[in-house]
């Protein structure tokens, strides 16, 4: 007497869902972490570029400042030998 085989039905194999599993939640936290690090990296662009630009204008004020310093010490200078030649004339 043969026994007949039951068909059996197709079954997932655990171990192959639990590697489908593993690399889904791997998948998931690179994207996040990718896209994280996206945010952070256009954040660092505009602070750094922020940064530049008060640079910039720092220095366009600092030597401004030198300018008009110089021309105060010029002004003062030809106050000083006004003075000294009016004084000497009496």
């Amino acid at each position: 007497m043969r026994l007949k085989d039951k068909p059996k039905k197709a079954e997932i194999n655990l171990l192959i869902l639990f590697y489908i599993v593993i690399l889904l939640v791997f998948l998931t936290y690179f994207l996040t972490s990718y896209l994280r690090y996206r945010t952070v990296l256009e954040e660092y662009k505009a602070v750094k570029e922020a940064y530049e630009k008060s640079k910039k204008e720092l220095m366009e004020k600092e030597e401004t400042l030198r300018k008009l310093q110089k021309l105060v010490e010029e002004l003062e200078r030809e106050k000083n030998s006004d003075e000294s030649t009016s004084t000497s004339t009496f």
